[in-house]
Order: C-alpha cells, then sequence, then structure tokens
C-alpha cells in the first residue's frame, strides 16, 4: 500500500499548478538568493527554477542602479538553458558592484535575444553558476559591504543534475533501444536544461 500520496482531480491540478505567476516578489528573491549562497552553487526554490531566480536577480539590480531603489517585484523571465557546459573555473579577477550590474544587464540582453541562457557571462570567462554566485552577493550585500566581489568556482548546473545519470544510464536496457545507444548527449543537455527545473508550488 502506497501512503502520503493525494487523489485529487485533473481540473484541482489545472488550477493549482496550470499557470505561471509573472513576477517574483523581492522577498522570494532575497529566499533564492540566500539558498544559492548557502549552498555556494545553482539552487531552485519551490516553484522558482535557477534560471528564473538568476534573470531575477538580474532584474531587480539593474532596476535598483537605473531608479535609485530596489523593486518590490520584477518581471518572472522563463528561458531555456544553455547550450554549452558552463565553465566551473573563473577568472578570479575581483569585481565592483558596477561591473557586476553591468554583467547583468548584458545577460539579461543575451538571455532576451536568443531564449536560453549562455553559459558564461557575455565578453567574459565567468560561467553561469559562477555568475549565479555573483548576482547572489550583490543583491543580499549590504551598502556597507566591500564592495569588490570575487568570481567563485562552483558546479556548472544545479545538484540535482547529477542524479540525473543514473536513470538515463539505464536507457539502453529498456526493450525498445538499442543496448548499444550512446546516451552522453542526452544526458549532457539534461543536465543543461537542470536550469529550467523547480519542484512546482504545493497548494494550501
Amino acid at each position: 500500500r502506497l501512503t502520503g500520496f493525494e487523489v485529487v482531480t485533473v481540473a484541482d491540478l489545472t488550477e493549482r499548478y496550470g499557470e505561471r505567476p509573472n513576477s517574483i516578489a523581492a522577498s522570494r528573491l532575497h529566499q533564492f538568493a540566500t539558498k544559492v549562497l548557502d549552498a555556494g552553487a545553482p539552487v531552485y526554490v519551490e516553484g522558482l527554477s535557477a534560471a528564473e531566480g538568476l534573470l531575477g536577480l538580474a532584474e531587480a539590480l539593474v532596476w535598483e542602479r537605473g531608479r535609485g531603489a530596489k523593486a518590490s517585484s520584477v518581471p518572472l523571465r522563463s528561458v531555456l538553458g544553455p547550450m554549452e557546459v558552463p565553465p566551473q573555473r573563473p577568472p578570479l579577477d575581483a569585481l565592483d558592484r558596477g561591473a557586476v550590474v553591468d554583467l547583468a544587464r548584458d545577460l539579461l540582453r543575451a538571455a532576451e535575444s536568443t531564449g536560453h541562457l549562455p553559459s558564461t557571462l557575455p565578453g567574459t570567462g565567468i560561467g553561469l553558476g559562477s555568475a549565479l554566485l555573483l548576482l547572489a552577493e550583490a543583491f543580499t550585500a549590504k551598502r556597507s559591504a566591500p564592495s569588490a566581489m570575487v568570481p567563485r568556482e562552483t558546479l556548472p548546473w544545479p545538484a540535482v543534475a547529477e542524479a540525473m545519470a543514473e536513470p538515463i544510464g539505464k536507457m539502453p536496457g529498456w526493450p525498445c533501444h538499442d543496448p548499444d545507444m550512446d546516451v552522453s548527449r542526452i544526458l549532457r543537455y539534461c543536465r543543461l536544461m537542470s536550469w529550467t527545473l523547480a519542484p512546482a508550488p504545493m497548494g494550501e
């Protein structure tokens, strides 16, 4: 007997999960940024993917510089993951807050023009995971905090991506597949698209 399952109708599921919000509250972004910094790696929170959180932080930083005040919310932008594996080890040159906000602006432009996250911040060797840490640090930093930030080495995707290897590796054993099939590309793109995964929000 299975426990912990709730039987619901299709109408219930549609009402609960069928629509996405069109904005992210500042408090939600702060929760996301704090979790990123605690983990030292890309993460997601309930109902918010790592990609959406990253672009939300970028939007908030650009908004604050342009208007001189923090935004109460920012648009939720949904994009696809990167097409290339982001580098884990970034250049170690320190960046001031202004440079980080410039990179946030360039990230938004790149994502908007392609529909994908770039694997590195445009014009730099800073991989997507390191970029997320930079933006989270800039977003949560107090004005009295040191202005220089050094990019940190981190994972190229959320940790959940590592758990994909075992089930995908079993695919050649399925009766409908060639037992000699190469699943390396499938695994690679699934890991890259893990930037767009997040648990659905729980119902009340």
